[in-house]
């Protein structure tokens, strides 16, 4: 069979806010094992430069190439009849959509499903959401009115469209802007505090707190992302994450991961982990499974889907769902023990099984380090086979560079087992286990084996 695996949408090496991923092993080699893997099969990537996230690529050239699987590069200014035009000319049984984030509006998503309606249109089978279920998870407020409707808990929140908002701005002749007066009076009735978000975001761009409705307005009036926003009640809680593999009505379950917090209970980006798999059912694992995979079958999910969740007072409530890769996807795959683009191909191959039972499941951890020399990294790669991946990523925004390396780990039997390896990895490499994220992994494998259903927060 001939599968295309196609990832369109990238911010291109002009855009100021293209990502820069490096990873370890390199996307050429985890594309060559899977060729390995399934013989049967010939595999061909289409892809747009986007910054190392799909093949081994810096926004302008190809850095290393698959030996046995070809890369076809599409151009950045192909249209999307274009674009199903250039992969449908190989004549490939299946596509596969493997859509990846963008920043700082993540629609990657969409304009693969755009690029899959024309793909079906020409007979070709093709494993991507559907371009309407890609387009309301791009703009939250559409997907939470969704599942809201089908029964799953949502954090209580409105809608606010920022161009009525500011209308009295720019335009002299309203000099009452009743919209205004409702979005106050909205706000007054959730609890507090709130979270302040951009419907249309990637990840956390343009997120808040507030703790009065003052604080709040305020937010919004000096808000110039030229977006629209939402505002709802902060739940408090424990975060998660969970990915959903599969179509046509198979699906399979990987997590829940659990997140450690910081102080303020909201994740640190460089000094919180990332753990799994949750199997105490103390927190309803089980009914959380059946809940994820019965939207899946509601809302006819076709690929991939990342789910960012929280955990509160018994109850399990949606924040997000995002339908492309994610950096979730490295834990899960080491959990299992796939190579990361396994779990994506896997709808495509018959008579794989999409949900690995839990007693087959091995523990993970996946952890940041401000360390991006790729010599270091190298060399604790080398010296630690329990670590299944690391990524170093570099996002330059004007003067300002963000770089980082993230690391997973897995293949244990135990949870202790896990502990016991990192603190080796502290010992031997301190500038890439800092303390905090030793400290981290205790306390949230502890809270996560130990939890009994009574409330109590991750220790600080």
């Amino acid at each position: 069979m001939k599968i295309a695996i196609y990832s369109s949408c990238g911010n291109g090496a002009e855009s100021e806010r293209m990502a820069s991923y490096h990873f370890l092993p390199t996307r050429a080699s985890e594309w060559d094992r899977i060729s390995k893997m399934f013989p049967e099969h010939e595999f061909r990537v289409y892809f747009g430069f986007q910054g190392g996230a799909t093949i081994d690529e810096d926004g302008y050239k190809i850095l290393e190439k698959a030996k046995n699987v070809p890369y076809t590069v599409i151009p950045f200014e192909y249209t999307i009849d274009e674009i199903a035009e250039l992969i449908a000319a190989d004549s490939p049984d299946v596509a596969i959509a493997f859509s990846t984030p963008s920043i700082p509006y993540d629609w990657g998503a969409v304009r693969n499903s755009l690029i899959a309606e024309k793909l079906r249109e020409k007979g070709i089978k093709t494993i991507a959401h559907n371009t309407s279920l890609s387009e309301e998870a791009f703009e939250k407020h559409k997907i939470n009115k969704r599942l809201r409707e089908l029964g799953f808990n949502i954090p209580e929140g409105i809608f606010i469209n920022k161009g009525i908002y500011d209308a009295n701005l720019k335009n002299a002749g309203i000099v009452k802007n009743v919209y205004r007066e409702y979005v106050k009076q909205r706000i007054d009735k959730l609890p507090l505090p709130v979270v302040i978000k951009n419907d249309a975001g990637a990840g956390s761009v343009g997120f808040s707190v507030a703790y009065t409705t003052e604080e709040a307005l305020k937010t919004l009036d000096i808000d110039n992302s030229g977006v629209d926003l939402i505002v709802e009640k902060m739940i408090k809680g424990i975060i998660f994450g969970v990915e959903i593999y599969g179509a046509d009505g198979d699906y399979g379950f990987k997590g829940p991961i659990i997140f450690s917090p910081d102080e303020n209970g909201v994740t640190d980006p460089f000094a919180s982990v990332k753990y799994g798999p949750v199997k105490n059912d103390a927190f309803n694992v089980s009914k959380l499974k059946n809940d994820l995979l019965r939207m899946a079958k509601e809302l006819e999910f076709c690929g991939s889907m990342q789910i960012d969740l929280m955990y509160s007072e018994g109850n399990w409530y949606i924040i997000e769902l995002n339908p492309r890769f994610s950096l979730m996807a490295m834990i899960v795959s080491a959990i299992e023990d796939k190579d990361l683009f396994q779990n994506y191909l896997e709808p495509a191959l018959p008579g794989i099984n999409k949900d690995l039972p839990a007693s087959e499941q091995k523990y993970a951890l996946d952890f940041k380090t401000l360390v991006y020399n790729e010599e270091t990294i190298t060399n604790v790669c080398r010296d630690f086979n329990c670590i299944k991946s690391a990524m170093r990523f570099r996002l330059a925004e004007g003067d300002k560079t963000e770089e980082y390396t993230e690391i997973t780990v897995g293949g244990f039997n135990t949870p202790e087992d896990l502990i016991s390896e990192i603190k080796k990895m502290r010992e031997m490499y301190p500038q890439i286990v800092s303390e905090a994220v030793l400290n981290n992994t205790t306390k949230i494998i502890n809270y996560a084996e130990n939890y009994t259903g009574v409330k109590k927060e991750i220790e600080s």
